[in-house]
This record gives C-alpha cells, structure tokens and sequence, in this order.
C-alpha cells in the first residue's frame, strides 16, 4: 500500500502549521531538519480524508454524528478519543474535521 507521507509542524509562537514531507516543506524549501530541530509538535497525515474531503491528520479534533474526540496513534491503528473512558475506531467517511488540539483547544472541553 502507498500513501503520501505527510507532516505538519505547529508553531506556537507563530500560530501557524508548516506542512512538510519526507523532501521538504509545501513552499520548496528544505526546512524539515529546522522543524525536528526546533522541537515543534509534529503531526501525521493519516493518508485518509473525512467525508467533505479534508485531510485527517494526528490530533485533529472530528466530530462524528453527536460526539467530539481527537484522533491519536495506538499501535497499529489510529483511534478516536471521545472521552477518558470511550476510544473508537476511526470511520473516516463518517466524521467531519472540525479542528485540531493545537488551534482550537477549546473544543476539547467537550470531551469529558
């Protein structure tokens, strides 16, 4: 099976991602070793999208009919943290990304 491997960094303290690959970031430039050097939060691209489209990626925040989690990495499979106590499988065609722990961390105050 291939799939893209993808990443992205978050920057806090520019409020923004910057996306890279195995090769180097969106913009051409080779600034992946800056990122792992910096220490940033990296996320992975799943290689799935939800149901409208969008790339899934680790720590995104989705929302699947009446419930909200954060996908996270349990080997060997990604999973969805609802609340302290339910985990689930991850069904990409059946959730919506509605954000991401690193941005909108109010979101998580749902999940109890």
């Amino acid at each position: 099976m291939n799939r893209e491997l993808k990443f992205r960094a978050w920057d806090e303290e520019n409020n923004e991602f910057h996306y890279f690959d195995l090769f180097g970031t969106s913009d051409g430039s080779i600034m992946k070793y800056h990122i792992l050097s910096w220490g940033l939060p990296i996320d992975q691209y799943l290689g799935l999208k939800d149901k409208s489209g969008a790339e899934l990626y680790e720590r995104d925040i989705i929302k699947n009919h009446d419930k909200i989690g954060y996908i996270f990495y349990s080997a060997p499979m990604w999973l969805v943290q609802y609340n302290k106590f339910e985990t689930g499988f991850l069904l990409n065609d059946l959730i919506i990304v509605i954000g991401n722990i690193h941005e909108d961390k109010n979101l998580l105050n749902e999940i109890k």
